[in-house]
């Protein structure tokens, strides 16, 4: 049987004091089974084909500006609560990636944004609002592993 090939996935991750503050507010509004704060991330590439010659660049800060919170549904069919935010460098990070190792996206648009929780039952999201937490957000740490196209 042939080893398979996996693709690349890379993410980003908020900043020390972004993570504390994302931590402290899913407590606060006790979310249903919330990501732990080393788990937070945003992703950077979801490409299905392996990209050899990429590598992380650590040394990259992107600012984000947070929009709203969304229900999205996972691929087991749970509801997962996301942070949409915006963030031109985050998005211009994806398509230069994109762009340079001939990547794969499975969906037509980049969406910048952070799963809280990838399973918050009926939680009802009008019990939280954007106010409560900071303007912008610093996302660092760009990080890669395998694809795993099981997905939550």
């Amino acid at each position: 049987m042939e080893n398979e090939i996996k693709g690349t996935y890379a993410a980003v991750r908020p900043d020390v004091k972004h993570s504390t503050i994302l931590s402290d507010f899913m407590e606060k509004h006790k979310i249903p089974n919330p990501e732990s704060t080393d788990k937070l991330h945003a992703t950077l590439l979801y490409s299905r084909k392996f990209l050899p010659t990429y590598k992380p660049n650590k040394d990259l800060n992107h600012e984000a500006i947070l929009d709203k919170f969304e229900i999205w549904p996972t691929k087991s069919g749970k509801n997962c609560l996301v942070l949409k935010f915006t963030s031109p460098t985050l998005v211009a990070r994806h398509n230069d990636l994109m762009s340079k190792h001939n990547a794969t996206y499975d969906y037509p648009l980049f969406k910048t944004h952070m799963s809280l929780s990838y399973d918050i039952g009926e939680f009802d999201i009008s019990k939280i609002t954007i106010e409560e937490l900071p303007k912008t957000m610093i996302f660092t740490n760009e990080y890669h592993e395998d694809l795993d196209t099981g997905g939550k």
